[in-house]
């Protein structure tokens, strides 16, 4: 395993009020109520309707590398130690560029067998307002996970889910997700979108709705954006071995005008870990 990452790579901008709420209302003295809950939501869910965007402040754990496989195997340890050493995006996504044309998939990541699994997010890039910024530096590292295929079978068939696990909260949102006809790396990400809460021994169902454009108003979206198409999620590497370790980088294609662009990285973990 590499070291703890930047603290700078944690909670999504648009995640950011939500969580904040929660952790106030946990507080010794503070009262858990649906109101508590549902403040702010409609500022709160961000791009979460594609991946979750919430770095795991751990580390990365090394997968085997194939016989041979020289040149990937260095790309790949050049971007976990920028990774680990907390380097900029400039430098860590440049790093990435040079990771992804080794994809072992071979350009097919959406429709491989080997995506199925559980995932945590293990760094991300996106255009976070600078006050989301500065709270990410300040507040407890959470960890996301991201579930796949059978995975995710608990949220109904042809679902993904997007855990964050922030002190005592669990926050899941689930999607509908098929892979696309037109590229075998990419994943459509489809309604209907649900999202909730669990706390207290309590689950608390924070939003629900049965489309893009209802679920991008909920989060405040611009018009632009409730207007885009459906997001596109591109598997743009994906180590194929199902072991645990095993990385996977993607970025959304198109879609949604506030997350197109942003990339993640992810670190295999084991099914039922989370």
């Amino acid at each position: 395993r590499i070291g703890r990452m930047a603290p700078s790579l944690s909670i999504p901008g648009g995640l950011l009020l939500l969580v904040l709420g929660l952790c106030q209302a946990l507080k010794p003295g503070g009262s858990l109520t649906r109101r508590h809950v549902l403040a702010g939501v409609g500022a709160s869910l961000g791009g979460l309707n594609a991946a979750a965007a919430i770095a795991d402040g751990g580390g990365v754990a090394t997968a085997a590398i194939g016989g041979g496989d020289d040149a990937r195997a260095r790309a790949r340890t050049e971007l976990l130690a920028t990774i680990a050493a907390g380097r900029s995006d400039a430098e860590i996504m440049a790093n990435v560029a040079a990771l992804v044309p080794f994809d072992p998939s071979r350009g097919r990541g959406a429709v491989d067998a080997s995506l199925a699994g559980t995932w945590d997010l293990v760094w991300t890039h996106d255009e976070a307002p600078a006050l989301v910024k500065w709270a990410r530096r300040t507040l407890h590292q959470p960890v996301g996970t991201q579930l796949l295929g059978e995975a995710s079978a608990s949220f109904g068939p042809g679902r993904v889910a997007q855990l964050l696990d922030v002190g005592g909260v669990r926050f899941e949102l689930s999607s509908g997700a098929t892979p696309a006809d037109d590229d075998a790396r990419v994943i459509r990400i489809l309604p209907p979108f649900r999202f909730a809460a669990l706390a207290g021994g309590r689950r608390f169902e924070l939003a629900a709705t049965e489309d893009d454009a209802g679920f991008r108003k909920l989060n405040a979206r611009s018009a632009e954006a409730v207007a885009a198409p459906r997001n596109r999620y591109a598997q743009e590497y994906l180590e194929t071995s199902g072991r645990v370790g095993d990385l996977r980088i993607s970025r959304i294609t198109e879609g949604d005008t506030a997350i197109v662009g942003n990339v993640y990285i992810h670190q295999r973990i084991p099914n039922g870990s989370r």
